[in-house]
């Protein structure tokens, strides 16, 4: 399959991701998810409305490459949904992202603006 056809201007732009799981690839909406968290070579991801963190078969670093229009990397650990970033938060000791429903998110040293 010739991967221009993504970038085609009759066809609507892409908004969903397929991710490898352990029996295959699920398909989700990128809109739905709020971050991706690191696990060496693979990672979990927080969907909103879901209480617990999917594992996926899938690398930060090829994430990141895959959805930088969409997701942020504040933290070496966490790949965010800019569309669920409510607040940044200062305090003495750090700056926190906060996220739809309350989920708070580091920002590394090295990244705050």
């Amino acid at each position: 399959m010739n991967s221009n056809l993504n970038h085609a201007p009759w066809l609507p732009p892409v908004h969903r991701i397929a991710l490898p799981i352990k029996n295959g690839f699920a398909f989700y909406d990128l809109h739905g998810i709020l971050y991706f968290k690191s696990a060496g070579n693979y990672a979990y991801m927080k969907l909103a409305g879901h209480l617990e963190e999917l594992f996926i078969s899938h690398p930060l670093a090829k994430l990141e490459n895959e959805l930088n229009k969409v997701f942020i990397r504040p933290h070496n650990q966490y790949l965010v949904n800019i569309n669920h970033i409510e607040q940044m938060i200062r305090t003495s000791e750090r700056v926190e992202l906060l996220l739809t429903g309350g989920i708070k998110i580091p920002i590394a040293r090295n990244r705050k603006g």
